[in-house]
C-alpha cells in the first residue's frame, strides 16, 4: 500500500461484496467460480507456477484491502487474469481424461459459460441503461468508471481549462481528453461551499452527476 500509493484515508468501510461483483463482471459468474476452484485445486494438488502465485497474491490482497476501503480493480485485475491459462489447462485435462461419450456435461458447461460471457460482455459495453432502474446512480457497478468524457465535453464547451481536481485519477482521465492541469479553475464532483458554475449530466432526463466549478482568484 505504501509503495504503490493506495489511498487509506477516510472511515473504514467494507466493499468486499462490491469487489466480488466487479470481478464476477470481468470474468462472468461461472468463469469466476471456476477461477476460484482452479486456484484452490492447483494450490492443494497441482504444481504451482509463477502464474498461480501472481494471480493468487493479487486476488487475496485486493479482497483483504476491500474489507476496509474501496479498491480500484484496474490495479489488480491485470494480475488476476494471468490465471486464465491455469483454468484452461485444468479444464482441458478434465475433458481429455474422459471418453467421448462422457464429455457431454463438459460441452454443456462450455455452451452455458459462453452464453453468459456474451451476455456479460454486452452488459459491460451497454451498461448505461441500468441507471434507469436505479434510485441511486452511485449503486451502478460502473459508476466510478463513467462520465470522464462527458465531464471533459462540458468543460470544453464552456471554455474552461487549466483545471485543478483533488481526484487525481479523474485529473489524469480528463487530461486524456485534452483538459489541461492548472490553477485557473477548481472542479469538484461534490457540492462545495462556494462555486461559480454548476453543470448536470443527464441520461434520458435522469440526473446522474453534478459538476461544480470554482474560478480561483489570483
Amino acid at each position: 500500500m505504501y509503495i504503490y500509493g493506495f489511498d487509506s484515508t477516510g472511515k473504514p468501510r467494507s466493499y468486499l461484496l462490491d469487489t466480488f461483483g466487479i470481478y464476477a463482471s470481468i470474468f462472468s459468474p461461472l468463469i469466476f467460480l471456476y477461477f476460484f476452484y482452479s486456484l484452490y485445486r492447483v494450490g492443494i494438488k497441482g504444481t504451482r507456477s509463477i502464474y498461480w502465485y501472481i494471480s493468487t497474491t493479487a486476488m487475496v490482497f485486493s479482497l483483504l484491502l476491500s474489507f476496509r476501503q474501496k479498491v480500484y480493480i484496474e490495479d489488480f485485475a491485470p494480475y488476476v487474469v494471468i490465471a486464465i491459462p491455469i483454468m484452461l489447462k485444468l479444464f482441458m485435462h478434465s475433458l481429455r481424461v474422459r471418453l467421448p461419450e462422457f464429455r457431454k456435461t463438459h460441452y454443456n458447461i462450455v455452451k452455458v459459460t459462453l452464453f453468459l460471457l456474451f451476455v456479460n460482455t454486452f452488459l459491460l459495453i451497454y451498461n448505461k441503461p441500468i441507471y434507469l432502474f436505479l434510485n441511486n446512480p452511485q449503486k451502478h457497478f460502473a459508476y466510478d468508471y463513467h462520465f470522464a468524457k462527458e465531464v471533459a465535453d462540458i468543460i470544453k464547451k464552456n471554455n474552461i481549462n487549466n483545471v485543478k481536481i483533488y481526484d487525481k485519477k479523474l485529473q489524469k482521465r480528463l487530461e486524456f481528453y485534452g483538459i489541461k492541469k492548472g490553477e485557473d479553475y477548481l472542479v469538484s464532483l461534490y457540492n462545495p461551499a462556494n462555486y461559480d458554475y454548476k453543470f448536470t449530466i443527464n441520461y434520458f432526463e435522469k440526473e446522474l452527476l453534478d459538476i461544480y466549478v470554482y474560478k480561483i482568484e489570483k
